[in-house]
């Protein structure tokens, strides 16, 4: 089966596209829970605003481009998420969209936040950069192989054990959302050795 890294910044070259830079008001140093998959529920905001800035673009895609590592959804892919991820651990945060003046864009959009990290890759084949301070801990990966013994157990959708802000999709769920014809959706395609 093939896996596909899911690209969050989606088309950085249509300026007329909605981009997130700025991130919830009142979420502040939990910011990076749903960065990695740490449980964020607990400190979400109940009236959650992300506020855009006056240099992006108003189009509303089915998956907003950020700068943040975010998965920003639409209902339609959200749906289809929550259709193959019925057994996974993962948080739908809502949150109201405004645009650089304040005023309400979207109240549709949710933050997915796959919880943990899925031990997926092949670690002497891929490149990766190691903290030399820091044992076990990543700095970057420069070249993702996956390892297709691992790969067998893993879930529709998972964030790389070593890089919680990559998200990688099973071809079932990323089949899906290409028929259903998802507006901003890229993805670099990976088959495990």
């Amino acid at each position: 089966m093939k896996f596909y890294k899911l690209d969050t910044l989606g088309d950085a070259n249509d300026d007329g596209l909605c981009c997130v830079e700025n991130y919830v008001k009142g979420l502040e140093m939990d910011a990076a829970d749903t960065t990695y998959g740490d449980p964020a529920q607990a400190s979400w905001p109940a009236d959650a605003v992300i506020q855009l800035k006056k240099t992006s673009g108003r189009k509303l895609t089915d998956l907003l481009s950020n700068t943040r590592n975010a998965l920003i959804a639409s209902p339609r892919l959200r749906a289809i998420i929550e259709q193959h991820c019925k057994k996974q651990s993962i948080e739908y945060l809502p949150f109201s969209l405004l645009d650089h003046r304040g005023r309400l864009l979207s109240k549709d959009y949710v933050i997915v936040n796959p919880l943990g990290g899925f031990d997926c890759l092949d670690t002497k084949a891929s490149e990766i950069e190691w903290d030399d301070d820091e044992p076990g801990e990543v700095i970057a990966i420069e070249k993702v192989v996956l390892s297709a013994r691992k790969v067998k157990q893993a879930p529709p959708l998972f964030r790389v054990k070593e890089d919680g802000t990559m998200y990688m999709l099973n071809s079932t769920l990323a089949i899906d959302i290409y028929n259903a014809k998802l507006t901003n959706v890229f993805w670099d395609e990976f088959e495990p050795k």
